[in-house]
């Protein structure tokens, strides 16, 4: 028989602070409180508070919406003017809203109270131990991921849910997003069982996982996965030509896509002169559109694709705790954003095919510049939206990041918001994310320093939907932070002037 689990609220809740009194001019309320705050005391947004019910259990809230209160009066206003400002303490109040946490129970258990908060409750901070048992999720599988700036308690995030969810991080260029995937991923990898990824790297910063080392991480170049890519899907190849100009005319673009086709069938690869060929074998055509379309294909298609490697992408991520991609640069083929974004695709797509067909394989796709891959305006790959939306069921969960939130797809977004980790934005992003995820959440956004963010989750707390001050733990920088921009220009100058 399991022995009932009990709690010692009253030992939990020893020395907690009275920091202030539930207030309000009209109604009292369970989902927020309104609170003014004793004068001498001060708390951050995020904080955590708590009431006491008819039975001493604590009901948990987090700090939202801190601000000052003073009344105003148009002679205070004459006295600025005038140079003597009058700055009486007693007439400044401090208040902030409480949004509610949970009650937690003599069993450890949290549920929402049923019963309105009375008004001029007293309101208390709550211990270090009571914010650890309403925020540590219970499942042994998690990772830690940083400290909680107010309470200086460490963050864990459960791992199914990450898993079993996709994920979003956004903010502002420099907050430290890329910093902050890379810990969660790394601790990932170390957490038992190991999860498994396939990262699809457009600016090279995720080379720094290297340091995991080799028996865990592989890492590819994108041109490795072309020619087993473009000999399956010949159709890929439209990234190399949908470019020129020629292609307008809908009499050339049919005519090179169904060349494209024809490579597919003779499982040919389509380089500039099978297409070329294909054009040829095409009959009824006007002889203007045979021409223009045979130069597009040698204008644009490469002579031949670069050979690669022979294992599959499944392969090596099963072989493998990381696969890194890398799409920042190019050495054989041109340089062609679209083609590599479908070569991508392709690659999640084989993942998504594996992971739904085999309960024995599960990898987390992820990916930095959303907006690239999965844009609000312009076409995106299906793969994308399937792996946010249905990917987690099927253990390949979509984790991204975006840098401007607003530029990413929100077909995409509203359904990666089951996590979210995000870093200081700007205002046209703040208008997104209330409209995606609402007010409640974009209130505890604020100004951070460098890598601190408000990560809210639907799971991964201890409590549903909760949002937790997190400065991150650096597990290891991105490839950028090794060489800053002013050594960069330090060697530069440094450098011996040529004659």
């Amino acid at each position: 028989m399991v022995k009932e689990r009990k709690i010692n609220i009253k030992k939990i809740l020893e020395g907690a602070e009275c920091v202030g009194n539930v207030y309000s001019y009209s109604r009292y309320e369970i989902d927020t409180i309104r609170i003014t705050l004793k004068e001498g005391i001060k708390l951050p947004r995020g904080d955590y508070v708590f009431v006491k019910d008819d039975q001493s259990l604590p009901i948990v809230y987090q700090v939202s919406y801190p601000h000052w209160y003073k009344p105003g009066f148009d002679f205070e206003e004459s006295l600025i003017v005038a140079g003597g400002p009058e700055k009486d303490e007693h007439r400044r109040r401090y208040r902030c809203i409480g949004v509610l946490v949970g009650k937690l129970d003599e069993k450890g258990e949290i549920a929402p109270p049923m019963i309105p908060i009375p008004p001029l409750a007293d309101v208390y901070k709550c211990t270090p131990e009571l914010v650890r048992l309403v925020t540590e999720p219970l499942d042994p599988w998690k990772i830690r991921i940083g400290v909680n700036p107010e309470t200086q308690r460490p963050v864990y995030m459960a791992l199914e849910p990450l898993v079993r969810q996709s994920m979003l991080i956004t903010g502002a260029q420099g907050t430290g997003k890329t910093t902050a995937l890379i810990t969660i991923v790394a601790r990932a990898v170390k957490a038992d069982p190991s999860l498994h990824f396939l990262i699809l790297d457009w600016t090279g910063e995720f080379s720094s996982l290297e340091q995991l080392g080799k028996d865990r991480v592989l890492t590819c170049f994108w041109e490795d996965f072309v020619n087993k890519c473009v000999t399956e899907k010949p159709d890929i190849a439209r990234g190399f030509v949908d470019g020129d100009p020629r292609m307008a005319s809908d009499a050339v673009r049919k005519s090179v896509i169904q060349a494209l086709y024809g490579c597919r069938k003779k499982k040919s690869a389509p380089t500039s002169s099978n297409v070329s060929k294909e054009v040829d074998a095409q009959t009824g055509k006007w002889e203007s559109t045979r021409l223009e379309a045979k130069a597009v294909a040698e204008d644009n298609l490469p002579e031949k694709y670069p050979k690669g490697i022979e294992r599959s992408v499944e392969e090596l991520v099963k072989d493998k705790n990381i696969v890194i991609v890398d799409f920042s640069t190019s050495k054989e083929l041109p340089d062609e954003f679209d083609f590599k974004k479908r070569v991508a695709a392709y690659l999640a797509e084989r993942i998504w095919k594996k992971a739904t067909s085999d309960k024995s394989f599960g990898c987390v796709v992820v990916s930095d510049e959303a907006h690239r891959i999965c844009p609000q305006e312009g076409y995106f790959d299906k793969i994308w939206l399937k792996l946010a939306t249905e990917g987690g069921r099927n253990c390949c969960p979509f984790w991204l990041v975006a840098r401007r939130l607003s530029l990413v797809s929100k077909n995409v977004t509203v359904e990666s918001q089951q996590n979210i980790v995000c870093f200081n934005v700007e205002d046209i992003d703040r208008r997104r994310i209330i409209e995606d995820i609402g007010t409640t959440f974009a209130s505890m956004l604020g100004s951070l320093p460098q890598g601190e963010a408000m990560v809210k989750s639907a799971m991964a707390f201890r409590v549903p939907g909760q949002t937790i001050h997190t400065k991150f733990d650096i597990e290891t920088k991105p490839a950028s932070a090794s060489f800053s921009a002013k050594q960069r220009f330090l060697s530069m100058a440094n450098k011996p002037k040529s004659q």
